[in-house]
C-alpha cells in the first residue's frame, strides 16, 4: 500500500500511519533521500518534521504497523508474535 501511495504522489514524503501515529517504513523522493546524508539533524524524526510540508500520510489498518523492532528482545517478541496460525495484538503505539 505505501508504495502504490508513494507512486500517486511522487513529490512527496510518504509515510504510513495506524492509529493516528506515523511508522515506518518511509518513502522518500530521490531528491529528499539524497539530502540524508548532509543533513543536520540528529535523527530521522528531527528530518522528517523538518520537512512536515513535504510528507503525506497514508493511513492503513495494519497492527504489525505497531511493532517497535528497536532492540533484538523486540525482534524475538515480534516472530513469536507473527508465527503461523497465532493472532496477533500489537501494543499501543508509543
Amino acid at each position: 500500500m505505501v508504495l502504490e501511495f508513494s507512486a500517486s504522489n511522487p513529490g512527496k514524503i510518504c509515510q504510513p500511519s495506524w492509529q493516528n501515529h506515523r511508522r515506518h517504513p518511509v518513502v522518500f523522493p530521490a531528491a529528499v533521500f539524497a539530502q540524508l546524508g548532509a543533513a543536520r539533524e540528529s535523527n530521522l524524526k528531527a528530518f522528517l518534521d523538518a520537512r512536515a510540508p513535504e510528507r503525506a500520510s497514508c493511513g492503513i489498518d495494519d497492527p504489525g504497523l505497531g511493532v517497535d523492532l528497536d532492540l533484538p528482545i523486540d525482534y524475538e517478541r515480534a516472530v513469536a508474535a507473527f508465527a503461523p496460525g497465532d493472532q496477533f495484538t500489537s501494543p499501543a503505539p508509543s
